[in-house]
Parts: C-alpha cells; sequence; structure tokens
C-alpha cells in the first residue's frame, strides 16, 4: 500500500537535522549516526529523524539493507533512552513504531518495485514483529494496534514459508481486532488466513472460494477496497 509508512511533511528545523543526519550515515558509519542522534536535545525528536532516515532509504533510494539498519538503531536508542526517562512512554512507543516498519521493510507480499529481501531479511523481520506485537501489549495500545502486529507476525511467518504458525497469527490478529471491534481489519486478517490456505493447498477450488468471498465482503467495507487489493498482490507473490 502506498502509505504504509510515508515520509513526513517536516518542519525546517526537522529538516535541517535530517540533512546532518543523512550525511552522517553517508560519509561515516552507522555507530556514528548514532552518536549524532543520542547527542541531540530532544530523544524523541531523534526517533522522529531516524524513522524518516529509514523510511527514505526504502521509498527513495530502494536500499533495503540501510532502511533496516536505520530502524533497528532507533529500537536500540528508544529502548536504550527510555530507562527512567519521563518520556518513557513516547520513547517507546516510537521503538514500536520502529519495530513495525523494520519488519514491514522485509515483507516481499507488498510486491515493492526494487525491494528484494532474502532469507536474512525475513528472519529479522520476524525478530522486530515479535517485538512489535509484545510492545503493544505491554504500552496498552489497545486491541486493533495489538491485531496488527499479530498481522505482522503471520505475515514474515507467511514469507518464511511457515504456514500454520502463520495461520494461527491471522487468526489471532482478527480475535483482537474483533475486541477492537473493527469490522474491516478483522475480514482482512481472515482474509489473510484464507490467502495462506490457498498458498498452502493450490487448486483447492473450495478454499478459493473462501478467499473470494472474504475479497467480496472486504470490498463492501470502509477502506476495504485497499486490503482486498494487497491481499490480491500477496497472492500473486506467494502463489509463485
Amino acid at each position: 500500500m502506498a502509505n504504509r509508512f510515508p515520509l513526513p511533511v517536516c518542519s525546517r528545523a526537522m529538516e535541517v537535522l535530517i540533512d546532518q543526519a543523512r550525511e552522517v550515515a553517508r560519509s561515516k558509519d552507522a555507530a556514528a549516526l548514532v552518536e549524532f542522534l543520542v547527542a541531540l536535545p530532544d530523544p524523541v525528536e531523534a526517533l522522529d529523524v531516524c524513522r524518516a532516515l529509514a523510511n527514505e532509504a526504502y521509498w527513495e533510494r530502494k536500499d533495503l539493507n540501510q532502511a533496516m539498519s536505520i530502524a533497528r538503531s532507533g529500537i536500540t536508542i528508544a529502548i536504550a533512552l527510555a530507562v527512567d526517562s519521563a518520556r518513557e512512554y513516547e520513547l517507546l512507543s516510537a521503538a514500536k513504531a520502529l519495530a513495525f516498519n523494520l519488519s514491514s521493510f522485509a515483507w516481499p507480499g507488498w510486491s515493492e518495485e526494487g525491494i528484494a529481501p532474502d532469507h536474512r531479511h525475513l528472519l529479522e523481520a520476524l525478530d522486530s514483529a515479535r517485538t512489535n506485537v509484545r510492545m503493544a501489549v505491554e504500552l496498552d495500545k489497545g486491541s486493533v494496534a495489538v491485531g496488527r502486529g499479530h498481522w505482522m507476525v503471520g505475515a514474515a511467518l507467511l514469507a518464511l514459508g511457515r504456514y500454520q504458525e502463520a495461520i494461527a497469527e491471522f487468526l489471532a490478529a482478527r480475535l483482537s481486532a474483533d475486541e477492537g471491534r473493527s469490522e474491516v481489519e478483522s475480514a482482512m486478517a481472515e482474509g489473510y488466513a484464507a490467502l495462506v490456505r490457498v498458498v498452502e493447498r493450490p487448486g483447492e477450488k473450495a478454499i478459493e472460494d473462501e478467499l473470494t468471498e472474504i475479497l467480496d465482503r472486504l470490498r463492501t467495507m470502509e477502506e476495504g477496497e485497499g486490503y482486498a487489493t494487497q491481499i490480491e498482490i500477496a497472492l500473486k507473490v506467494f502463489a509463485t
């Protein structure tokens, strides 16, 4: 989907910080970028810079390795700075968001042009997805956020060919969406569980019909068209 983690609209001051951080990342090394970010006076702003750089690496340069590296650094920075901080919740929330993005960067189901994750990327995506769902629970982000976390874990497992585990996570996502009273996200999670069954057992008409029914139902819901289209894209990716 085009706006999974878009480049933000930044103030001029933020643009200056992003420019400086970009130059550090370009001319030095990953540790130097961490040093630059940690030294900034506002730690939450530093993580905004980190997120912007990671998204830029993904969207503009199609550099999956750098996008994941920057996001990984941001998670570590956020968790470290949160210790004994008055802004602990903000910092850990930023870490959670970066963990979701890191995992999403590596998911082949988006069929993002120029992005070609390998097995190593997928394993890191799975670990990061698990971090995201754990933090969604610990930070009490609510049922819908927890459901999205389970969806991301399921997506990573699907990409790794671990089908039964993926189905379990998608069904957990559906349960959380039901608890959060999000009909469209419940149907979306159900659709991904059906997608896994189609991929695992190709050619079985009853399973294919089940997925078609879910997609048709999704398209009757607000925002459901986008989810249905993404499921169809993912099906093309994994069915081949």
